[in-house]
Protein backbone atom coordinates (compact mmCIF):
# COMPACT_ATOMS: atom_id res chain seq x y z
CA UNK A 1 0.00 0.00 0.00
CA UNK A 2 1.24 3.33 -0.84
CA UNK A 3 1.11 6.02 1.53
CA UNK A 4 0.83 9.76 0.53
CA UNK A 5 2.77 12.27 2.64
CA UNK A 6 1.54 15.97 2.63
CA UNK A 7 4.18 18.71 3.01
CA UNK A 8 3.79 21.40 4.47
CA UNK A 9 4.36 23.88 0.92
CA UNK A 10 1.74 21.34 -0.59
CA UNK A 11 -1.39 22.08 1.51
CA UNK A 12 0.02 25.25 1.36
CA UNK A 13 -0.59 25.67 -2.19
CA UNK A 14 -3.85 23.57 -1.74
CA UNK A 15 -5.16 26.38 0.21
CA UNK A 16 -4.64 28.78 -1.94
CA UNK A 17 -6.10 27.42 -4.90
CA UNK A 18 -9.09 26.21 -3.16
CA UNK A 19 -9.81 29.24 -1.27
CA UNK A 20 -9.59 31.87 -4.40
CA UNK A 21 -8.91 35.34 -3.65
CA UNK A 22 -11.27 38.55 -3.44
CA UNK A 23 -11.94 40.79 -6.00
CA UNK A 24 -11.48 44.70 -5.77
CA UNK A 25 -12.49 48.32 -7.31
CA UNK A 26 -11.36 51.66 -7.20
CA UNK A 27 -13.19 54.54 -7.94
CA UNK A 28 -11.40 57.91 -7.97
CA UNK A 29 -13.08 60.88 -9.12
CA UNK A 30 -14.15 64.86 -8.12
CA UNK A 31 -17.47 65.92 -7.40
CA UNK A 32 -18.01 69.70 -8.28
CA UNK A 33 -21.00 72.30 -7.06
CA UNK A 34 -21.55 75.09 -8.94
CA UNK A 35 -21.71 78.69 -7.30
CA UNK A 36 -24.94 79.03 -7.93
CA UNK A 37 -26.35 76.11 -6.60
CA UNK A 38 -24.30 77.15 -3.45
CA UNK A 39 -25.98 80.19 -2.89
CA UNK A 40 -29.36 78.32 -2.20
CA UNK A 41 -28.20 77.31 1.13
CA UNK A 42 -27.54 79.17 4.44
CA UNK A 43 -25.78 78.26 7.90
CA UNK A 44 -29.51 78.26 9.28
CA UNK A 45 -30.47 75.83 6.20
CA UNK A 46 -27.13 74.22 5.07
CA UNK A 47 -27.30 71.42 2.10
CA UNK A 48 -25.51 67.97 1.88
CA UNK A 49 -23.50 66.55 -0.73
CA UNK A 50 -23.67 62.98 -1.39
CA UNK A 51 -22.30 60.53 -3.59
CA UNK A 52 -23.36 56.73 -4.51
CA UNK A 53 -21.79 53.86 -6.39
CA UNK A 54 -23.98 51.63 -7.87
CA UNK A 55 -22.15 48.67 -9.49
CA UNK A 56 -23.21 44.75 -9.87
CA UNK A 57 -22.11 42.04 -7.52
CA UNK A 58 -20.91 45.13 -5.24
CA UNK A 59 -22.21 46.25 -2.79
CA UNK A 60 -24.02 49.81 -2.30
CA UNK A 61 -21.07 52.79 -1.70
CA UNK A 62 -22.49 56.17 -0.34
CA UNK A 63 -20.78 58.66 1.28
CA UNK A 64 -21.36 62.28 2.95
CA UNK A 65 -19.05 63.89 1.26
CA UNK A 66 -19.61 67.71 2.77
CA UNK A 67 -22.22 70.63 3.53
CA UNK A 68 -22.38 73.70 1.83
CA UNK A 69 -23.64 76.83 3.86
CA UNK A 70 -24.01 79.79 1.73
CA UNK A 71 -23.24 81.60 -1.79
CA UNK A 72 -19.15 81.34 -3.03
CA UNK A 73 -17.17 82.85 -5.91
CA UNK A 74 -15.66 79.85 -7.13
CA UNK A 75 -16.92 75.93 -7.12
CA UNK A 76 -16.58 73.99 -4.28
CA UNK A 77 -14.59 70.12 -5.20
CA UNK A 78 -15.16 67.09 -3.23
CA UNK A 79 -12.70 64.22 -4.01
CA UNK A 80 -14.03 60.63 -3.97
CA UNK A 81 -11.48 57.73 -3.48
CA UNK A 82 -13.37 54.62 -2.68
CA UNK A 83 -11.53 51.00 -2.62
CA UNK A 84 -13.34 47.65 -1.71
CA UNK A 85 -14.27 44.62 -2.16
CA UNK A 86 -16.17 44.21 -5.72
CA UNK A 87 -16.62 43.35 -9.23
CA UNK A 88 -15.29 45.88 -12.06
CA UNK A 89 -18.59 45.28 -13.90
CA UNK A 90 -20.67 48.02 -15.48
CA UNK A 91 -22.64 50.66 -13.20
CA UNK A 92 -23.30 54.14 -12.05
CA UNK A 93 -21.92 56.56 -10.06
CA UNK A 94 -23.91 59.48 -8.60
CA UNK A 95 -23.40 63.09 -6.38
CA UNK A 96 -26.41 65.00 -5.55
CA UNK A 97 -27.05 68.01 -3.28
CA UNK A 98 -29.89 67.65 -0.67
CA UNK A 99 -31.40 70.40 1.71
CA UNK A 100 -30.12 68.92 5.35
CA UNK A 101 -32.50 67.87 7.80
CA UNK A 102 -34.64 69.89 10.34
CA UNK A 103 -32.15 68.43 12.79
CA UNK A 104 -29.13 69.81 11.44
CA UNK A 105 -27.59 70.13 14.27
CA UNK A 106 -24.60 67.63 13.71
CA UNK A 107 -23.59 69.28 10.87
CA UNK A 108 -20.79 71.59 10.49
CA UNK A 109 -20.19 74.06 7.59
CA UNK A 110 -16.71 73.71 8.02
CA UNK A 111 -17.36 69.82 7.15
CA UNK A 112 -14.49 68.91 4.63
CA UNK A 113 -14.68 65.78 2.52
CA UNK A 114 -14.64 63.27 5.18
CA UNK A 115 -15.93 60.06 3.49
CA UNK A 116 -17.23 57.34 5.17
CA UNK A 117 -20.28 54.90 4.67
CA UNK A 118 -23.69 56.72 5.97
CA UNK A 119 -27.59 56.44 5.12
CA UNK A 120 -28.33 58.93 2.32
CA UNK A 121 -31.02 61.49 3.45
CA UNK A 122 -34.26 61.87 2.44
CA UNK A 123 -34.79 65.28 1.20
CA UNK A 124 -35.55 66.24 -2.38
CA UNK A 125 -32.54 66.70 -4.42
CA UNK A 126 -31.42 70.47 -5.42
CA UNK A 127 -28.84 68.97 -8.11
CA UNK A 128 -27.41 66.24 -9.55
CA UNK A 129 -24.87 64.40 -12.00
CA UNK A 130 -24.36 61.03 -12.97
CA UNK A 131 -21.57 58.99 -14.30
CA UNK A 132 -21.57 55.12 -16.26
CA UNK A 133 -18.25 53.44 -14.61
CA UNK A 134 -16.45 50.13 -16.10
CA UNK A 135 -18.43 51.07 -19.48
CA UNK A 136 -18.95 47.38 -21.00
CA UNK A 137 -17.25 45.30 -18.33
CA UNK A 138 -18.84 42.48 -17.07
CA UNK A 139 -21.22 41.97 -19.28
CA UNK A 140 -19.31 38.15 -20.23
CA UNK A 141 -19.98 37.07 -16.60
CA UNK A 142 -17.37 36.26 -13.90
CA UNK A 143 -15.49 39.00 -11.60
CA UNK A 144 -12.40 40.91 -11.88
CA UNK A 145 -10.85 43.75 -10.28
CA UNK A 146 -10.70 47.29 -12.29
CA UNK A 147 -9.88 50.84 -11.28
CA UNK A 148 -12.42 53.73 -12.67
CA UNK A 149 -12.10 57.54 -12.98
CA UNK A 150 -14.95 60.11 -12.95
CA UNK A 151 -15.86 63.77 -12.87
CA UNK A 152 -18.99 64.95 -11.66
CA UNK A 153 -20.18 68.44 -11.96
CA UNK A 154 -23.55 69.46 -9.94
CA UNK A 155 -25.15 72.30 -11.41
CA UNK A 156 -28.65 74.36 -10.06
CA UNK A 157 -31.79 72.57 -11.61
Amino acid sequence: MKKHVLTFSTLLALMVFTTGCEHGINLTGTVTVAPELQANFTLERPGVVYFRADIPKTAPVVYTLGTLCGASDSERVFEVNHDGFGCAKEGTVEAWVEWAGEDASGLSCDMAASQGEVSAGESERVGESEAVVFLGKGSEGGCESGAALFDLAIAAQ
